[in-house]
């Protein structure tokens, strides 16, 4: 793969564009300087810009006082969306996500990062309910692995999980974008180990076990072993460790 397609697939994006239509020159909050300094430091191609689907939002959305529109590729604006993600910085992601929303209600992206931050503050049935807004999409496969967990492990509903595995499935199967099956079960596992880590650097050793369950899910029972063992160095919580290498043992000596 080459290294265009490699960021393509890592969910980051290639495309920035921004156009000031109105409103103050001044700074409208954290969250738009940090979008600045995002679209600043990346290396954006005008006719690939073209070729994407504009969203204008607006900062900030609520209707108070001015603001600015920015014209973003809906790659960018998922590509920023994983930015704030990479730091953890869950309010900025609900504004952003609710800004996206109301700009371009069509889209499943925003639905679906509004839900894991929502699922990152312990808010599962709100979480639940942007997963499933998510799911409306034909081939947007990522919001149908987290209904199958909070199925699977949390509701402990065997069929709502059934249902929302096969969906999972299906719509890899229908998925035309860059990457193979294998690679985006890796991305969607990559999320998995961003939002373990998450939880064990703050002791929530149960959601973080189930972030992990559902990491090794994605691959056959003689790869487990081999996905697990790339996280753990980055894990810190004593239970979560335990768990880990005991599951790992089971998976490595079956």
């Amino acid at each position: 793969m080459n290294r265009k397609l490699a960021k393509r697939l890592s969910g980051l994006g290639l495309l920035a564009m921004v156009v000031i239509a109105s409103g103050s020159e001044a700074a409208a909050g954290d969250l738009e300087e940090e979008l600045k300094r995002f679209l600043i430091n990346r290396q954006p191609s005008a006719e690939e810009a073209m070729s994407e689907r504009v969203v204008s939002i607006e900062f900030p959305c609520d209707g108070q006082g001015h603001s600015n529109l920015y014209g973003l590729p809906a790659v960018t604006a998922a590509g920023f969306l994983n930015h704030l993600f990479a730091r953890y910085d869950l309010q900025n992601v609900m504004v952003f996500s609710e800004c996206y929303i109301k700009a371009a209600p069509d889209v499943p992206t925003p639905y679906f990062y509004l839900g894991r931050a929502l699922e990152l503050q312990g808010k599962v049935t709100e979480a639940l309910a942007q997963y499933m807004q998510a799911s409306k999409a034909r081939k947007y496969f990522f919001p149908d692995f987290r209904l199958w967990g909070i199925h699977r492990f949390v509701n402990h509903d065997s069929d709502m999980a059934e249902v929302a595995w096969e969906g999972f499935e299906k719509k890899l199967k229908l998925y035309d974008g860059v990457g193979t099956p294998e690679q985006l079960r890796r991305l969607v596992a990559d999320q998995q180990g961003q939002d373990a880590m998450y939880f064990d650097s703050r002791g929530d050793s149960s959601n973080a076990i189930r972030m992990l369950q559902m990491l090794s899910a994605l691959f056959p029972l003689d790869r487990q072993a081999e996905m697990l063992l790339l996280i753990r160095p980055r894990l810190t919580n004593a239970a979560v460790l335990q768990w880990l290498d005991d599951t790992i043992s089971k998976r490595s000596n079956p």
